[in-house]
């Protein structure tokens, strides 16, 4: 960080050992994203993607890109890119690993970082300027105390609930959209909690739907 204020670089790209994850810096807007910051630039230059999050959908409908969805993990996102079927070009997760398998089938921040440098050759465009033509969303991840029994129970409840009204996924537990937001619920594989994430175009519409669907999750982890 230090090293990027003292000079005038345009852009400068931390990676965290051991995560194939980065953080890109900018010089006149702070520190860009990992979860969108490179959506645009992905699909202005490839066919497909597979991806978690809002907004591909809005980016990928600019574009006509298809978008493929997965459970989430990274071993099943590099399954559906080197399947017959799919042949996807690129692929990533949420928290910004790309997979790009002309060049390797794994995450791989030094990947995403050289997209990025080309974006900006190619299009003549800072950091800055290719954030801004980027949907701005806020995204919450929570969790609530219970077992697999009682995620599973809760699923197939907000399901016969929510069936009839809105949009919903059981790709991977239960994903419902909404409007305003979309909420995805399913039990954790690695410690004794329901996990919860919520997305929405404003933080205070994430901020307080987080806190409808912990009481509404808390309430029926009780029911018998």
């Amino acid at each position: 960080m230090s090293l990027f204020c003292s000079t005038a670089c345009l852009t400068g790209h931390s990676r965290i050992i051991p995560s194939p994850s980065r953080r890109i810096l900018q010089s006149s807007a702070g520190q860009w994203s990992r979860k969108v910051g490179i959506c645009r630039i992905l699909l202005e230059f490839r066919d497909f993607v597979l991806v978690h999050i809002q907004v591909i959908d809005d980016i990928a409908g600019e574009f006509n890109v298809p978008v493929i969805r997965t459970k989430i993990g990274e071993i099943n996102v590099v399954e559906r890119i080197l399947s017959e079927e799919e042949k996807a070009a690129i692929g990533g997760e949420g928290n910004g690993g790309v997979i790009l398998p002309e060049i390797y089938p794994c995450r791989d921040s030094f990947t995403a970082m050289g997209l990025i440098l080309e974006a900006m050759a190619v299009s003549g465009k800072t950091i800055s300027e290719l954030r801004e033509e980027i949907p701005r969303y806020t995204m919450i991840k929570d969790k609530i105390e219970g077992t697999q029994e009682q995620a599973y129970r809760i699923i197939r409840l907000l399901k016969k609930k929510y069936a009839d009204k809105r949009e919903i996924s059981l790709l991977d537990g239960l994903k419902i959209i909404f409007e305003d937001h979309w909420v995805h619920i399913r039990p954790s594989n690695t410690e004794p909690v329901i996990r919860l994430i919520i997305e929405a175009k404003s933080k205070g519409t994430a901020e307080k739907m987080t806190k409808q669907w912990r009481k509404e999750i808390s309430e029926m982890s009780k029911w018998k």
